[in-house]
C-alpha cells in the first residue's frame, strides 16, 4: 500500500487511524507533528511522523499526551 510519510495534515478535518480510532486535528505543532484528539475519549496527544495511506487512514511513529492545563495544575 502506498504512503506519505511525514504527511500535511489539515487542521480542522477528522482522520481516521489504521486501528479505527477517529481523530479531530486541532493544530500543527512544528513541520512534522499535529495535535489529534480522540473523538471518543477527548484524549489529546502530539503524534509526531505521520503517515498517510491510500485508503486515507493515518498512523504515527510516537506520540505523548497532552493534560488540560486544569489537570496539570491537580498534580502539583
Amino acid at each position: 500500500m502506498k504512503s506519505i510519510r511525514n504527511a500535511i495534515l489539515n487542521v480542522g478535518e477528522f482522520y481516521k487511524n489504521r486501528y479505527g480510532g477517529l481523530f479531530h486535528c486541532l493544530e500543527q505543532t512544528n513541520s512534522n507533528s499535529y495535535l489529534l484528539q480522540n473523538v471518543v475519549s477527548g484524549c489529546t496527544c502530539e503524534c509526531h511522523n505521520i503517515t498517510l495511506y491510500e485508503d486515507d487512514t493515518i498512523e504515527w511513529a510516537y506520540s505523548r499526551i497532552i493534560l488540560p492545563k486544569e489537570d496539570l495544575n491537580r498534580r502539583g
